[in-house]
């Protein structure tokens, strides 16, 4: 564990990690030209997102966390249920259901209690199109994975939205593991920025995700087979680097 912060220095660690955990979404946002009435709407939307799901069926205290009147958390409960956030409301459950029934078969009861930051319904919709498309099969109302294919990242860009909502999760994990928590063994993160042939790079980063998803199948299956279930995620982000001095 971490030494205890002041609690000055604790305002201002929390500030600078914000605001570097800020700048990948303003250089997108700059990319993209978009003002930054939008950009403010759409950090609203995730801080309302996080509070919510922690206090599922207490709007007022979502309210009160955030700073804002009643009203106001009514006007973003509202705005979170449309079309726009499908990749929240409909994708995120089924990453859930099938990383809770890894461990093994579970009924629907404890399905629903394990994952209870979830409304109900979406989890059993969830239920549902996991049982349809063959990746679960039920019996006695308990279910288990059916496949040992456990990615939900395809061309549909609705799911990749997802997968990308799953890396800036383990991204923010690990910034919070280690800084605030002082974990540095089970929680790093590493940059390096290199020259190398196109073509070399292609065949590295092919290498690199292939041997990392070798070596958690390993490790899982061990853990498995031990009755572990402890979770661990890891993110590798891989991509060219432009001169930002340059770019227009």
């Amino acid at each position: 564990m971490a030494a205890a912060q002041e609690p000055e220095n604790l305002v201002e660690l929390s500030s600078r990690l914000i605001y570097s955990l800020f700048t990948a979404a303003g250089k997108t946002a700059a990319r993209f030209k978009m003002p930054m009435s939008r950009l403010i709407e759409l950090l609203q939307m995730a801080y309302y997102e996080e509070l919510r799901r922690k206090n599922p069926r207490n709007l007022n205290k979502v309210a009160k966390e955030l700073g804002q009147s009643l009203r106001t958390a009514g006007i973003l409960s509202k705005r979170y249920k449309e079309e726009f956030f499908q990749p929240e409301t409909d994708i995120k459950p089924l990453r859930e259901i099938t990383a809770l029934l890894t461990s093994g078969a579970k009924s629907k009861k404890v399905i629903l209690e394990k994952l209870k930051h979830q409304e109900a319904d979406d989890v059993e919709r969830a239920l549902e199109f996991l049982l349809g498309n063959g990746w679960l099969k039920a019996e006695d109302d308990t279910y288990q994975i059916n496949t040992q294919l456990r990615s939900y990242i395809n061309d549909n860009w609705q799911r990749r939205i997802d997968g990308l909502n799953h890396q800036m999760e383990v991204i923010g994990n690990s910034v919070w593991n280690c800084f605030l928590e002082g974990n540095n063994e089970t929680a790093s993160a590493r940059s390096w920025t290199f020259a190398a042939k196109p073509e070399d790079f292609i065949e590295m980063m092919n290498k690199s995700c292939q041997q990392i998803r070798h070596n958690a199948i390993d490790v899982e299956d061990a853990a498995l087979n031990d009755g572990i279930d402890q979770r661990y995620a890891v993110t590798i982000a891989f991509t060219p680097v432009k001169d930002e001095k340059n770019e227009k």
